[in-house]
C-alpha cells in the first residue's frame, strides 16, 4: 500500500530512471530520479513485488534501473527483477555512503 506520494510534474518519457529501494521488513521506501530530480518517493506498508512492479508500470517506456542494500530482501527480488529484464544492483550496507 502507497503511504505516501510525492511526484513533481515533468515529462520524463524516454530518459534514465534510476530507482533506490530502503528495505526493511515490513515496510520499502522506494525513491525514484531522472536527470537528479526527484519524480517519485512512496513507502509501501506492505511491500510485494506485484506492488513494485504497479509503481515500475509508471516507468514504461523508460530505461530504468534499480539498485538496493542487501538485507532482508537478499536476492530474491534481484532474481525477480532481472527476470523481467529490468537493470538491478544489490550492494553491500558497507559500501553505502552515509
Amino acid at each position: 500500500m502507497v503511504s505516501k506520494l510525492e511526484r513533481t510534474r515533468m515529462n520524463f518519457t524516454g530518459k534514465m530512471v534510476s530507482i533506490g529501494i530502503d528495505m526493511h521488513k515490513h515496510s520499502w521506501r522506494i525513491t525514484a530520479l531522472v536527470e537528479g530530480d526527484v519524480v517519485l518517493a512512496v513507502t509501501l506498508g506492505r511491500p510485494s513485488y506485484e506492488s513494485f512492479k504497479k509503481i515500475l508500470a509508471q516507468f514504461k517506456g523508460n530505461y530504468v534501473r534499480i539498485a538496493y542494500e542487501a538485507g532482508p530482501g537478499g536476492f530474491h527480488l534481484y532474481d525477480r527483477l532481472t527476470a523481467d529484464g529490468i537493470e538491478c544492483i544489490v550492494t553491500p550496507p558497507s559500501l553505502i555512503p552515509t
